[in-house]
């Protein structure tokens, strides 16, 4: 971290740790930081080098007030930090900004239910394209289980396409089980030929508790910077989606699966959005609440002409092997 910080500690460390406490009280980041304009100052010009204070400041508007504690905002949400406050490690908000070579991936709890409360997960794979596994686990044994299905032969790591916590894990899973016994591969295993948004679909009509990016991340804690590579390279193995190629012009209406939003086809790879042009992921982040830095799949979540645009794509790319 030499090319970016400088003169580690001091102002530069009450900024991170205010950002990360942030994060552990509300479970997303701030896009403020209000700080008396000596903290800034010190913190931009002593502490990161120039490199450093441009990638500080693309991920945080920093705001000067007069004086007393830093104070990170987002929305109603507020955390402060003063300067006699015990400090802590930062190093998820230290990823975050881009100051860490090595980030730590920011781990959120399991939303807790009654101690019995249980997980039912829709995992994909990308060495098994078009496959879906239905699985369910408990709160305590999510992390082994996760472990465990790595470890049976895959190549490459599971994709958490969905998590929910569900009071009896086993009856949920017996009737999916049941509702797509017509496209399950093998009996003695809980693979499925389908797309997971039909299974998404039916568990949220439970009005489940998504936990989903909880389980995802219990996943990749365990994974190695080698599989990951690994498992993108599967899956960049396809051509990314391009709008115009796949049969959707400019001026093309995207709806979001909710029905909550929609962006219009400006580019072969680009849409409008809120009044921007962006990309599609950038677009499912902000419909879905995600952070910048989340890593998913977009085209499961909208459709084109009332057909999910991952179906559409498959199609197309399917097609090429015949």
């Amino acid at each position: 971290m030499n090319h970016l910080i400088k003169n580690p500690g001091g102002v530069l460390t009450r900024l991170i740790v205010t950002i990360d406490r942030f994060h552990a009280e509300h479970g997303h980041f701030p896009t403020v930081v209000k700080a008396p304009k000596a903290v800034i100052a010190d913190a931009l010009e002593h502490c990161l080098t120039p490199l450093g204070a441009e990638l500080f400041q693309k991920k945080i508007l920093l705001e000067e007030i007069a004086e007393g504690a830093v104070i990170a905002v987002d929305g109603a949400a507020e955390t402060e930090y003063g300067p006699h406050d015990e400090p802590i490690v930062p190093a998820v908000a230290a990823g975050w900004l881009g100051l860490d070579a090595n980030p730590v991936t920011p781990l959120l709890p399991l939303k807790p239910l009654d101690p019995g409360s249980q997980i039912v997960y829709v995992l994909t794979n990308p060495a098994m394209p078009g496959l879906v596994k239905i699985g369910k686990t408990t709160q305590l044994e999510v992390e082994a289980r996760m472990k465990q299905l790595f470890g049976t032969g895959v190549p490459v790591p599971f994709d958490c396409a969905f998590a929910c916590q569900v009071k009896d894990a086993h009856e949920v899973e017996k009737a999916l089980h049941f509702a797509f016994g017509n496209v399950r591969i093998n009996p003695n295993r809980e693979f499925f030929k389908i797309e997971p948004e039909r299974i998404i679909v039916m568990l949220k009509l439970l009005k489940v508790d998504d936990v989903t990016m909880q389980v995802e991340q219990k996943i990749e804690a365990d994974v190695t910077v080698a599989d990951k590579e690994s498992a993108q390279q599967m899956k960049d193995r396809r051509p990314h989606m391009k709008f115009f190629e796949l049969g959707m012009p400019k001026g093309s209406t995207l709806i979001s699966k909710d029905g909550s939003a929609e962006a219009t086809v400006v580019e072969e790879r680009k849409v409008l959005f809120q009044g921007e042009v962006q990309s599609l992921t950038s677009s499912t982040r902000k419909v879905l609440g995600l952070p910048e830095d989340y890593a998913l799949q977009p085209s499961p979540h909208w459709t084109f002409n009332g057909k999910s645009l991952k179906k559409i794509y498959d199609e197309y790319h399917d097609s090429d092997l015949d």
